[in-house]
C-alpha cells in the first residue's frame, strides 16, 4: 500500500490501506501508520472536504497511537492540516509538540526535519500574502530550536525572517505617519511620545531585518 502510495496509485494504495485494516486490531500500532497513509492520500487527491478527513485520520493517529512509529508523523500532518484550515493557534501548538518530539527522537538527518520546514515555510508565505503578520512570525518562530536557536537557519527562513521584520516595520511606520502628533489616543503616553514609540517601534523591526 506504501509503494502504491510513493507512486500516486492512490486508488491501490487505499484498497491495500483498507485490506491491511481488516486484518490488525484497531489497538495495533501498524493501524496508525495505516490511519497515516490514508491522511497523507487525502491531501494529495483533494477533493470537498478532504481537509476534514485528514484531520480526522491524522488526528486519530496520534491520539491512538502514541507509543507507535506513526506518532511523530501524524502530528506533523494534523498541525500541517490545521494551519491549511486557518486553525492558527491549534497548529502552532502541535507543530511545536511536534518539533520537540522530532528534536528528541530523530538523528539531525532525518528527512522529516526538512519537511517540517518546508511546510512552516509554507504557511509562513500564505500569512505574509494575508498580511497576517503575527501568524507568520509565530509559524516562524518554531523554526529555532531546529537550527541552533536561530544560528544556523537555512537560506529561505532567513529570507523569511527578514521579508516578514521589512513588513512589520512598514505597517508601524504608517501607523506612525497616521498618527496625528496633538490627538491622545486614549489613556496612556501624551500623544507625541506615543507616536516616537511607533516609530522606534519600526526602526526595531526595520533593524531585525537588516540583521536577517
Amino acid at each position: 500500500g506504501r509503494a502504491y502510495q510513493d507512486i500516486a496509485d492512490f486508488e491501490n494504495a487505499r484498497r491495500l490501506y483498507a485490506v491491511s485494516q481488516q486484518m490488525v486490531n484497531d489497538s495495533d500500532p501498524l493501524n496508525g501508520r495505516i490511519l497515516v497513509g490514508l491522511a497523507q492520500i487525502e491531501l494529495a487527491v483533494g477533493g470537498e472536504g478532504f481537509e476534514d478527513r485528514a484531520h480526522t485520520l491524522f488526528s486519530r493517529a496520534a491520539k491512538e497511537h502514541p507509543m507507535g512509529e506513526a506518532y511523530l508523523d501524524a502530528l506533523i500532518g494534523r498541525a500541517h492540516v490545521e494551519a491549511m484550515m486557518g486553525r492558527v493557534t491549534d497548529a502552532v501548538d502541535h507543530f511545536r509538540v511536534a518539533i520537540a518530539q522530532m528534536l528528541d527522537v530523530t538523528p539531525a538527518w532525518d528527512p522529516r526535519r526538512r519537511e517540517v520546514t518546508e511546510k512552516i515555510a509554507s504557511h509562513v508565505d500564505r500569512s505574509l500574502d494575508l498580511e497576517q503578520y503575527d501568524d507568520a512570525l509565530d509559524y516562524i518562530s518554531l523554526l529555532l530550536p531546529m537550527y541552533d536557536g536561530g544560528k544556523a537557519l537555512p537560506p529561505q527562513t532567513l529570507r523569511q525572517f527578514a521579508a516578514l521584520h521589512e513588513f512589520i516595520g512598514a505597517t508601524r511606520m504608517a501607523r506612525a505617519d497616521s498618527m496625528d502628533p496633538m490627538t491622545r489616543p486614549g489613556q496612556g503616553a501624551p500623544p507625541e511620545r506615543a507616536r516616537q514609540n511607533a516609530y522606534l517601534d519600526a526602526a526595531h523591526h526595520y533593524g531585525r531585518s537588516a540583521e536577517y
